[in-house]
């Protein structure tokens, strides 16, 4: 179940700027552990330009919803869109989503400003 969707802009080598989906999901019990996935759609123009799926693993729910955001974001910030700045969310400088501490280096913007 999708418990929380955001999308960024990407600009395109066309120069057009395109829909990216971040989809997070609701965590669930797998076995004795938590799982939280997670989707990134990327649009058509050239690398990655596919769904990107991932998943985090945590002790409660909770921990589990952390780390699947943190590695949503750590996917973001590892992309050529990222490197070149070619991707955003709305007027926030920057995708709003926080790293964990080891990845804050990567961070932009208003995400260095508030989450760095």
């Amino acid at each position: 179940m999708i418990i929380a969707t955001r999308i960024l802009k990407a600009l395109l080598k066309s120069g057009q700027w395109a829909d990216v989906r971040l989809q997070l999901h609701l965590p669930t019990m797998s076995g004795d552990e938590w799982e939280c996935t997670y989707e990134i759609d990327w649009p058509s123009d050239g690398w990655p330009a596919r769904t990107v799926k991932g998943r985090a693993v945590g002790s409660d729910a909770l921990h589990a919803l952390q780390l699947g955001i943190q590695k949503l974001g750590v996917e973001l910030h590892m992309t050529s869109y990222h490197r070149e700045r070619k991707l955003r969310w709305g007027d926030w400088n920057g995708y709003g989503i926080a790293l964990p501490k080891e990845g804050r280096d990567l961070m932009q913007g208003d995400d260095a400003k508030f989450y760095g």
